[in-house]
C-alpha cells in the first residue's frame, strides 16, 4: 500500500501533521521524528504535507529506508489565486501564506501539528495553538 492520500478537509481529531513546505532540506531534519510517530503509534495517523513532488519524493525516501509504511504523504496544492500571486510579485516565498490558508482548517482540527520551520508563528498567530 502506497499511503498516499489526497488532500482531505475531513480530517480526524487524533491525526498528527508534519508540515514540509519549506523545501527538500526540511525533510531529512524532521521526517525521521514522523516515521518514528508512526511506528510507535500505529493506530494514530502521522501524515506529512509536502508542498512539491521534490519534497514528496524525498519523504518516500525517507519512509522507505526507515521501514514505516505507516506514514502517510500527501501532496498538497497551493491554491490559483495563490500561484497567479506569487507570479505577479516575482517571489516564490509568497506561496506560503496561501497554501496555509487552505490548509488552515485542517491544521486546527488536528491533534499535534509539526513545523521545522517559523511557520509555526504565523499558525499561532491564526489561532492553530497548543490545546
Amino acid at each position: 500500500m502506497d499511503n498516499v492520500r489526497k488532500v482531505s478537509s475531513d480530517v480526524s481529531a487524533s491525526e498528527i501533521v508534519f508540515l514540509f513546505i519549506g523545501g527538500a532540506h526540511q525533510v531529512f531534519h524532521l521526517a525521521p521524528v514522523a516515521a518514528e510517530l508512526s511506528r510507535s503509534l500505529p493506530d494514530t495517523p502521522v501524515v506529512c504535507l509536502a508542498a512539491d513532488e521534490t519534497v514528496a519524493a524525498a519523504l518516500h525516501r525517507v519512509r522507505d529506508v526507515l521501514a514505516t509504511p505507516g506514514l502517510c504523504i500527501e501532496t498538497v496544492r497551493v491554491p490559483t489565486w495563490g500561484r497567479m500571486f506569487s507570479a505577479l510579485t516575482g517571489r516564490k516565498s509568497s506561496l506560503k501564506r496561501p497554501l496555509l490558508l487552505s490548509l488552515h482548517r485542517r491544521l486546527r482540527k488536528a491533534a499535534a501539528l509539526v513545523t521545522p520551520e517559523r511557520t509555526s508563528a504565523v499558525l499561532r498567530k491564526w489561532g492553530c495553538r497548543v490545546r
